[in-house]
């Protein structure tokens, strides 16, 4: 239970740094702490960890200060007391998890701090976007579940497409191919249906990018498929 705690705790905080990137100070020092902190060694001393997080930090701009992480603090995924951090007993053993989702979500506040939107395509849309193409894929199903409920019908099945589409690579990261190659093949059934183009997002090179990934989800435990690179979503020219 420890393990599916702390990824909802992880999975709220980076769905509160897409929405508010400007707020996510403690990611660079979260993430700095997942790099330099092991499984035999969670106490960290903030004067080893300051450095690490400001190198990952200056491309935003962001110095790190003991205050960066109150929020992580405030959620229950770390601790700091008498100058040293450390991640919650019970989570301890999923170290590795931590530094892989920390990681990614610089990339995904990197890619909406410098990647233009395109004008057709809406704000919520392209924060999934980042998401997904940064491998949140868990926060990218759960981020657009809202925007979904609120569009059009004309438009639900785009949103419906991305998000079973992300669903499927989060089942994938889980070892579930069964449920990846169903949810994907879904997901496809949805995104059919609309033109190469659509809301700004190149939606005929997003299909062609996802169609390898029907034979890797269907092969028994991957035996003789060698996966591609994670496709991603991009925005029409």
């Amino acid at each position: 239970m420890s393990y599916v705690e702390l990824k909802h705790l992880l999975a709220d905080l980076a769905l509160e740094a897409a929405r508010a990137p400007e707020k996510a100070m403690w990611a660079p020092t979260l993430a700095a702490y997942g790099t330099v902190a092991t499984v035999q060694r969670p106490a960290v001393p903030w004067i080893e960890l300051e450095p690490v997080a400001n190198a990952l930090g200056s491309r935003f701009g962001w110095i790190a200060s003991p205050e960066s992480l109150s929020r992580v603090q405030e959620v229950g995924v770390v601790e700091h007391d008498h100058g040293r951090v450390r991640i919650r007993a019970a989570f301890a053993p999923h170290l590795p998890y931590l530094r892989q989702q920390t990681t990614r979500l610089l990339d995904v506040l990197w890619r909406l701090r410098t990647l233009p939107r395109p004008q057709a395509v809406p704000d919520a849309l392209s924060r999934g976007v980042a998401l997904f193409n940064a491998g949140l894929f868990f926060e990218c199903h759960e981020f657009l579940e809202d925007p979904w409920r609120a569009v059009s019908e004309r438009e639900k099945n785009l949103y419906h497409g991305l998000i079973q589409v992300a669903a499927a690579f989060y089942h994938y990261e889980k070892r579930n191919r069964h449920g990846a190659y169903t949810l994907l093949g879904k997901g496809l059934g949805r995104l059919a249906t609309y033109p190469s183009t659509s809301l700004g997002i190149d939606v005929e090179a997003f299909r062609k990018a996802l169609a390898p990934w029907s034979e890797v989800f269907e092969a028994e435990r991957g035996h003789g498929v060698a996966p591609p690179p994670y496709p991603r979503i991009g925005f029409a020219a």
